[in-house]
């Protein structure tokens, strides 16, 4: 995005988020980034009061692509582009394209001047702009001598670019937007903006209810979520949305069972909302913070041992799945996909997390935390079998490096001018079986801009790779699929889960185990079956054939009911 979408060197990507929306009928994982403006970039000749403060005043529009959806070439094909945005396949028109308020935002802005704020570049010139909307504070007399005293800016009284129906709009960074209303909630580190049904942008965001006095509670510290605060206690109670245009802001209770939130919600009446009240959109929306999910997850690899001598002699400590990302070793950090949990007829958008034991590579649980609004923050965990070997994320890397062809192949593009890169490896349960699946890009040398060129696919008992998805899952299937696009597709049906009962943390159970077998040759039959009615359903939804759509959605249901219904082959 960063070298296709940029447009002008002073437009800036702060960050690409995972979500979800419903394009031509289908729920589809897409990524999508904000095009702020820094004004950082600006060129040092241009900088001045007028030009910071009243012309470069804000972003402009959004990036969007499905996590499936690249070119031949491995490039992202788009949902959302350019400026002014066009859309595509699906995703609502950006009607509201202007952000005054954002991630990377800081700094007052004053619109509604006697000078135009820049709005694009076009061609050669640049589009001009005057604000329209009610955002900021009107700068009557009084109030441009108290925000020139405030901000130590003289400018702001003395001005001639200033008019008494100007306003200036103040606190336009989110993080310190929400602590300058609320500075009683602690606030996530990774907002993300949804364009609603009507093109309007906003950004949603969490807050959290925390305390360091719990009773016999364990304190732990995040840098990222609680800027190393420590705390025993710590629960996302609220959310809230940010109007990127006025800023106008909305908190949501979540949690009407957290004690904390309950006391807050009393104290300042009217300042929460029931997320039962809240627009579909904002429901719809809803995600499961990153970060916290990061945090649980270092809680939970030791307290999910409830036996207490196992737990004092810490004989099972779990650790996050390690990785090879982008050339280097990490913990892998959790991640959005839709995940069918035992038990459900659909599959759920969830924060997934993937563990092994302390010190050791193979995989031995998984974390599913649901972001659907019908279970919020519901907790579910996988357990695999302890007396058979189950291949963690760093030793399917280990085997793809031991494959001749790949590692020969990948040699070679690295000796040639460019970088290989791997992507963030996925996890997927199908039928009591585990599925890999991760990207390999190439980049050039001397140029910033990775391209998919190969899609990983690996079982227990067989690896392989191809140019795009498809390839990838036939080779590892032995039978065609057709899902169309390069990445890896998590859209559809979803994956199917067989293992045992979903285990809360803390219920003083230990839960189902899962014994990953082989894929038999019928089973493989079916997935291919199911994958191609998805596309058949998908085609006429998009043509507006409901009729077929619905004899597709049928025969779709009888697939995965035959599918569930097989066990797997030890």
């Amino acid at each position: 995005n960063e070298q296709l979408q940029s447009i002008r060197s002073y437009y800036k990507f702060n960050d690409i988020d995972i979500d979800r929306y419903t394009l031509n009928g289908t729920s589809q994982e897409v990524m999508i980034a904000a095009r702020e403006l820094d004004q950082s970039l600006l060129p040092d000749a241009s900088r001045s009061f007028v030009n910071d403060r009243l012309v470069y005043t804000h972003g402009f529009g959004v990036v969007v692509n499905g996590v499936s959806d690249f070119s031949s070439e491995g490039a992202p094909v788009y949902a959302v582009k350019d400026i002014p945005p066009v859309s595509s396949g699906g995703f609502v028109n950006i009607s509201e394209p202007r952000i005054y308020y954002g991630e990377s935002t800081s700094g007052f802005a004053i619109v509604k001047g006697n000078s135009s704020e820049f709005d694009y570049p076009q061609g050669d010139a640049n589009k001009q702009y005057q604000y329209t909307g009610n955002g900021g504070i009107r700068l009557s007399l009084l109030n441009r001598l108290a925000f020139s005293f405030v901000n130590q800016d003289v400018n702001i009284l003395i001005s001639g670019q200033i008019s008494s129906e100007s306003r200036i709009m103040v606190y336009r960074n989110l993080q310190e937007r929400i602590k300058h209303i609320a500075p009683f909630l602690e606030v996530d580190s990774d907002p993300y903006i949804v364009a609603d049904p009507e093109g309007k942008l906003f950004w949603f965001g969490q807050g959290y209810t925390t305390s360091q006095y719990f009773p016999y509670s364990e304190y732990y510290n995040s840098s990222t979520e609680l800027n190393g605060k420590a705390v025993n206690y710590i629960r996302n109670s609220f959310m809230y949305t940010v109007n990127a245009f006025d800023g106008t802001t909305t908190f949501y209770l979540i949690d009407k069972a957290d004690p904390i939130a309950a006391t807050i919600d009393r104290v300042y009446p009217g300042l929460f909302k029931s997320l039962d009240d809240a627009p579909s959109f904002v429901k719809d929306h809803y995600r499961y913070p990153s970060g916290l999910g990061a945090l649980q997850s270092t809680v939970f690899s030791k307290y999910h041992m409830t036996d207490p001598r196992v737990f004092y002699g810490q004989e099972d400590q779990w650790a996050v799945a390690k990785e090879r990302y982008l050339g280097t070793d990490t913990a892998i950090e959790p991640y959005y996909i839709f995940f069918r949990l035992p038990g459900s007829t659909k599959p759920v958008f969830s924060l997934v997390t993937p563990f092994t034991p302390v010190g050791k590579d193979n995989l031995v649980a998984l974390m599913a935390i649901s972001s659907d609004v019908s279970s919020p923050n519901r907790v579910s965990v996988i357990k695999f079998s302890k007396d058979r070997v189950v291949y963690g994320p760093f030793q399917v890397e280990a085997r793809i490096d031991q494959d001749t062809e790949i590692s020969q192949t990948l040699t070679l593009w690295n000796q040639q001018g460019s970088q290989v890169l791997r992507g963030n490896m996925l996890i997927l349960p199908v039928d009591g079986s585990l599925l890999y699946i991760e990207p390999i890009y190439l980049q050039s040398s001397s140029s910033k801009m990775p391209q998919i060129k190969k899609i990983v696919a690996a079982t227990k008992d067989k690896l392989v790779w191809g140019d795009n998805l498809d390839q990838a899952l036939s080779s590892l299937l032995g039978t065609p699929v057709d899902i169309g696009g390069v990445g890896p597709a998590t859209t559809g049906p979803g994956p199917v889960v067989t293992p045992g009962p979903v285990v809360p943390p803390g219920t003083g159970t230990t839960g189902g185990n899962v014994t990953p077998g082989t894929v038999t040759a019928e089973q493989r039959a079916l997935i291919a079956e199911a994958v191609a009615t998805m596309t058949r359903y998908k085609q006429y939804t998009s043509t507006g054939d409901f009729a077929n759509a619905g004899k597709e959605l049928k025969a779709l249901e009888d697939v995965l009911t035959k599918l569930d219904a097989l066990k797997t082959t030890p």
